[in-house]
């Protein structure tokens, strides 16, 4: 398991692997029981490929076990039968007392669990989905690169208007789901995230909000958004949604009824696109326990299939997620969802989405543009958009990085994280090695790159069992962490290194 003993320590052994009473505040040797507790240990790395403790440095792993409460093994593998999960968990418990008491009962029990896991057969195979947001950016229908990509689907805004249908057919050139997305949530979202479209008030009147005077109202105007969504013949269409700020929990009452009108729409059908749940929430519906209690009671309340979830974060765009608080939240998400059968899928979430992965999704999207990335415009961009494409993503990193910062990388002499490792990349330095002054053609070979690599790490991932995509996510970070230590100063908040702290909490 590990080869770090410590001689050293108020109790000699290894970090993260000794009962809580040997590393608490008063130290023993311990006895009998302490030896169950690192058997049941062993049992849950070898069952979930995860330790179930877990710290960055050594001596805060050492008390991990004391101050830890490690994931139960059901949320991190469901696969996994209750009898096994039942008496690993017990013998990991943190008083003594609450152990088996009685050799024969644990016995009984073991051998209760081996049936089990005899019994239970193969474990299902990963499905996990890497999606392309693309928007109604035009570039990425009028070329080949989608078939190169070859994402599990496509999402497209129905803004596109007419170019919906070509942008269709190339995503499915490319083997991927059409998603078509009817953006309702500009309806009811802060001015300073909708487009100009949207923007544009009537003299002396306010935003229009989406609420309906009742379900006569509401099936009436969900029919056009659903008609606007079929014309395409689309696999996937996601229910109208709306933006839910804090508290604001009829919005998100509001998206499930449209979700529910969809789902009718969908029955009477002949030959109808599967219906997707659509929500898109303030980041705090997920970081504070009431509210997240709240939105999950809602969540359950009715029957879904897929629930595609957005979320808003005050941070800038391309910065991956750094609240420890949401990103639990988000995993409470996943592991209440999974309970209820829903498979969920979180959209325009950059980076973060490889986290995310780890955490339990099913799915995530990256997009093509900055308010495709993370759902908020570009903090840097010009009026005209055109600096929304100005950074590359380094895998060893995690994290999209300004042009400049790669520069002094290069000039820094760190081949281990200038070496991108992807056919879009090398076409691009080969053409601009400096990368100043990008044409339009170059940004879009970055924005190339930023999407394969990522995806290349997503399939790393889908590989493995659900444990041992934490374990690997946890490398990543430590190299990561490792890495910026190596860099020079980073100019700009969101490409900085404090990400990682959130990111290794919500690991643990």
């Amino acid at each position: 398991i590990d080869d770090q003993t410590l001689t050293v320590l108020p109790t000699p052994g290894t970090p993260g692997w000794m009962s809580p009473e040997q590393v608490g505040s008063t130290p023993t040797h311990g006895d009998w029981r302490s030896d169950q507790f690192v058997l049941g240990a062993i049992g849950y790395r070898l069952l979930t490929g995860v330790a179930p403790f877990y710290a960055p440095n050594i001596m805060d792993c050492w008390v991990a076990p004391a101050v830890q409460s490690p994931r139960s093994i059901r949320a991190i593998d469901p696969e996994l039968p209750n009898a096994v999960a039942d008496v690993v968990e017990r013998m990991i418990r943190k008083q003594p007392h609450r152990r088996y008491l009685q050799v024969s009962e644990l016995i009984a029990d073991l051998k209760r669990a081996a049936t089990a896991l005899e019994d239970a057969g193969p474990a299902a195979e990963s499905n996990t989905g890497f999606f392309v947001n693309i928007g109604f950016t035009k570039n990425w229908a009028e070329n080949d690169f989608l078939s190169v990509l070859r994402p599990t689907g496509t999402v497209i805004d129905m803004q596109a208007g007419g170019r919906t249908a070509e942008f269709a057919d190339a995503a499915r050139a490319a083997s991927s789901l059409v998603i078509a997305d009817p953006a309702t949530q500009f309806a009811r979202s802060p001015l300073e995230f909708r487009p100009a479209g949207y923007k544009k008030l009537a003299y002396g009147e306010g935003p229009t909000l989406t609420g309906f005077a009742d379900d006569a109202a509401r099936t009436g105007w969900c029919q056009t958004v659903w008609d606007a969504a079929c014309a395409d013949n689309p696999d996937i269409a996601i229910a109208p949604y709306f933006y839910a700020g804090e508290g604001e929990l009829s919005w998100v009452r509001e998206s499930l009824a449209c979700a529910r009108v969809f789902s009718d729409f969908a029955t009477a059908a002949e030959d109808p696109p599967i219906v997707w749940t659509g929500i898109l929430i303030h980041a705090n519906w997920l970081a504070n326990d009431v509210a997240r209690d709240q939105l999950l009671t809602e969540l359950t309340g009715q029957p879904m299939n897929v629930l595609h979830v957005l979320v808003h974060t005050s941070q800038p765009s391309f910065g991956p997620l750094s609240d420890a608080d949401v990103l639990r939240g988000f995993r409470d998400l996943f592991e209440v969802m999974r309970d209820a059968g829903v498979t969920v899928v979180v959209g325009k979430r950059a980076s973060s989405g490889l986290l995310l992965l780890a955490l339990g999704s099913d799915g995530w999207s990256s997009g093509v543009t900055a308010n495709l990335m993370n759902g908020a415009p570009h903090p840097e961009a010009t009026t005209d958009g055109t600096r929304a494409l100005d950074r590359v993503y380094v895998p060893k990193l995690l994290n999209l990085i300004t042009l400049s910062t790669f520069a002094l990388m290069r000039q820094a002499n760190h081949p281990e994280l200038v070496e991108l490792g992807t056919h879009e990349a090398k076409q691009l330095l080969a053409s601009n090695p400096d990368l100043d002054s990008l044409t339009t053609a170059e940004r879009v070979l970055l924005l190339q790159h930023n999407l394969v690599a990522q995806k290349t790490q997503v399939e790393e991932l889908s590989a493995m069992p659900a444990g041992q995509r934490i374990s690997v996510v946890r490398e990543w970070v430590r190299d990561a962490t490792v890495s910026y230590r190596a860099l020079p100063p980073t100019r700009v908040a969101s490409e900085g290194p404090t990400f990682l702290t959130a990111w290794e909490a919500a690991l643990s």
